[in-house]
């Protein structure tokens, strides 16, 4: 509204006052008032638009808008050119923005996703203890899924299966019972197996994990237009760990419909009584609800 009545200026100068109405005379002043108002809070609209401009839109860019906001509004605000009440105003959104955001980094549920979002990773987060805190959080969730895997039972097939690998084997050393001097008999590449069984032998849970978080981390960010999801796929088979963590924090949404309208094809909502239905009744009563004739 107050960009309208910047581009109005004039025709609004120059018709109030033949107006037979009591309308208020806008001075000069206050016109450059609403000028650089409209500059303060053209921030604000880019990311009103950039949250509007995604059908679902994902917890992983909530810290950069955040932060990017605040930055703004106290840059603004430290600005010798602007008028007293303008700069009053960008000091007044600085704190209401901190007071109620200004620790996000610190809700590990967004940084995670954050973290997790091929386009943002760690270059969102600036506190470098989030960023070392976030580190360590995710090698102990990707050692827990690994572990939580091993754990699980195998198949009912307990028969023994041929080996698979392609790892070395030492052989050792023959004994020739035939020869009364027992001279034992060598492989040729027995020595070459053994220095090389020691670099095959498999790595840690944690030190596994940690190389697989590395490489995720040191590879170049996507660009922002292209989708994060469609990178995971793709990509699930490289960062096979990452991936269950992948899909488990980086859909999280950011909206303010209740979480029962989203199921719903005609806002049904499931009622008090859904925390006792289980996943596979609410996937089953979506089903129905939206293929109902």
């Amino acid at each position: 509204m107050l960009q309208r009545f910047v581009e109005l200026k004039e025709a609004l100068r120059a018709t109030i006052p033949n107006l037979d109405v009591d309308l208020p005379i806008i001075p000069i002043e206050e016109w450059k008032y609403i000028e650089q108002i409209c500059i303060i809070l053209k921030p604000f609209y880019e990311a009103t638009s950039e949250m509007t401009a995604e059908s679902y839109l994902v917890a992983s860019k909530a810290n950069i808008l955040t932060s990017s906001l605040i930055n703004i509004c106290e840059k603004y605000a430290q600005m010798q050119d602007l008028y007293l009440p303008v700069k009053t105003l960008a000091e007044k959104l600085k704190i209401g923005m901190t007071r109620r955001l200004g620790d996000i980094e610190s809700n590990f549920i967004i940084s995670l996703a954050t973290v997790l979002d091929p386009r943002f990773k760690l270059k969102a987060i600036k506190n470098d203890d989030n960023k070392r805190l976030l580190k360590t959080v995710l090698i102990d969730k990707m050692v827990a899924q690994l572990t939580q895997h091993d754990s699980q039972p195998q198949a009912h097939n307990t028969d023994p299966q041929p080996s698979t690998s392609n790892a070395p084997v030492a052989v050792p050393p023959q004994v020739n019972s035939n020869d009364s001097s027992s001279i034992p008999t060598f492989s040729l590449w027995n020595e070459f197996d053994l220095e090389a069984n020691v670099d095959c032998a498999p790595k840690p849970y944690r030190e596994k994990v940690a190389d697989e978080l590395e490489k995720y981390l040191g590879e170049p960010l996507i660009k922002r237009n292209e989708c994060p999801f469609k990178w995971g796929q793709e990509r699930k088979f490289v960062y096979s760990t990452l991936f269950k963590l992948f899909i488990m924090h980086c859909n999280i949404m950011v909206t303010s419909v209740p979480c029962e309208r989203i199921f719903s094809k005609s806002g049904y909502v499931i009622s008090e009584r859904r925390t006792r239905l289980s996943s596979t009744k609410v996937e089953q009563i979506v089903f129905l609800n939206v293929n109902k004739m």
